[in-house]
């Protein structure tokens, strides 16, 4: 979901990008029909990822991986901490070795939700597996930039993100009143990296939050409905859960000169950004393809 939003974004914004995934077939959306890709890398193959790394010749390496599967089987906590722990880590050192700059997104999951509007100083209390496998994997090396966020966005195929779960639904839901949520569209993450992160002449390093303003859960769905024009979905109030990661993101703002859009804005474009993968584009060749819903 982050992933092929940094790629098509990032591309289309000039830059040679090759993005990796773990099998050993393309990537059959049409979503990525101009896009180049790398397969048989996987993160777990450190070896393979490195390889990958070596041949396209990167400047940057961004990492979008992430495993949220919280099944307390042995196997499932040994890859959620494998990827989303010791990878970063791996990556965050070879990279400074290499020369390469290296972006890790971490989560606002690092956080327990209880108070709200935590900046970078604030300690990461998660007692969560997850919370806790991300937190682990914020390696503070130098020539590491680890963006911490919340996502809002859709899959190459369907998955059980809140957007691809809402608009798979039909009836009456409940929205959450007092769940905050202050992530952003992976779209709109995937622009800042395209024209405030990535043009700079001196790479960013450190933790930075990276974030909107807050909105509860419910507001935002109702937005979505409103845009999408879900009519089949009815969004009815709940107050009975209560969370708060909302991330402080003026650090981050002040150094990049970033003011995130409305909320209006933001569903707004991210509901553009994936309706241009049912049009005609113009490919670097010249010529058009036309892309629709995998």
């Amino acid at each position: 979901m982050l992933g092929f939003a940094v790629h098509r974004v990032v591309n289309d914004h000039g830059y040679a990008v090759v993005g990796s995934v773990r099998n050993a077939e393309k990537v059959r959306s049409t979503w990525c029909a101009d896009l180049e890709y790398t397969s048989e890398v996987d993160v777990e193959d450190f070896d393979s990822v490195l390889r990958a790394v070596q041949l396209s010749r990167a400047d940057v390496v961004i990492n979008a991986t992430g495993e949220k599967d919280t099944r307390h089987t042995d196997e499932h906590v040994r890859r959620l901490f494998a990827v989303n722990s010791r990878f970063p880590r791996l990556m965050s050192a070879v990279a400074k070795s290499l020369g390469v700059h290296f972006i890790h997104f971490s989560s606002d999951g690092v956080f327990d939700g209880r108070r709200g509007m935590y900046d970078e100083g604030c300690r990461p209390d998660a007692a969560d597996l997850y919370g806790l496998s991300k937190f682990l994997g914020e390696a503070p090396v130098d020539g590491t930039l680890v963006l911490r966020t919340s996502l809002l966005g859709r899959g190459l195929k369907p998955n059980d993100s809140l957007l691809d779960w809402f608009l798979s639904q039909s009836g009456r839901l409940r929205g959450f009143r007092r769940v905050v949520f202050s992530g952003l569209p992976v779209n709109e993450i995937a622009q800042v990296l395209a024209t405030k992160v990535l043009p700079r002449r001196k790479p960013l390093t450190g933790l930075f939050h990276l974030s909107a303003d807050p909105i509860s859960k419910y507001d935002l769905l109702a937005l979505v409905r409103t845009v999408w024009a879900a009519q089949h979905v009815e969004v009815d109030p709940d107050d009975t859960v209560v969370s708060d990661r909302s991330l402080d993101s003026s650090r981050l703002r002040g150094e990049i000169s970033y003011e995130p859009p409305s909320w209006d804005e933001l569903v707004a474009s991210m509901r553009s950004f994936y309706s241009m993968m049912h049009a005609p584009v113009v490919t670097r060749s010249g010529g058009a393809r036309s892309n629709s819903i995998p």
